[in-house]
């Protein structure tokens, strides 16, 4: 069975339901996509806060045991295949308005067996400014 469509859950039965037009950093099993394998693609424009400037920026997403792929203003800045996911987007980051894509994606493994395992985002990304520190060791 292929096509454009969810699934929903009605009376502890399941049953084919209209697809979704968007979706939220949470898992595709608890928005309708229980046995999807693939790759969902997550895209937010936003402003660079003033007071992150001279910081150093990470992305710290919330994310489950699926690869990860990032771009900063269409540029790749870096793909995770695990743990740790936090990467640094202090290069590909401007002053003013930027775009950040996350490509998040799957195993086989919920189509191919039926398990609806949970995918996606596992909660909403955070961008987290860090200021460095510069500080004396003493010689010996």
């Amino acid at each position: 069975l292929m096509g454009d469509f969810g699934v929903e859950r009605i009376d502890g039965r399941e049953r084919i339901g209209a697809p979704r037009s968007t979706m939220q950093p949470a898992s595709w099993v608890d928005q309708g996509y229980p046995y999807y394998s693939g790759r969902g693609l997550y895209r937010c424009r936003f402003a660079l806060p003033d007071n992150f400037a001279d910081q150093r920026i990470f992305l710290e997403p919330e994310m489950r045991d699926d690869t990860l792929e990032v771009l900063v203003n269409d540029q790749r800045a870096a793909v995770r295949l695990w743990e740790p996911y936090e990467i640094e987007l202090t290069d590909y980051l401007k002053p003013g308005d930027n775009t950040l894509e996350l490509r998040v994606a799957n195993t086989p493994i919920n189509l191919l067996e039926a398990v609806p395992r949970p995918s996606g985002l596992a909660g909403p990304p955070r961008l987290v400014p860090y200021r460095p520190v510069t500080f004396a060791v003493p010689g010996e």
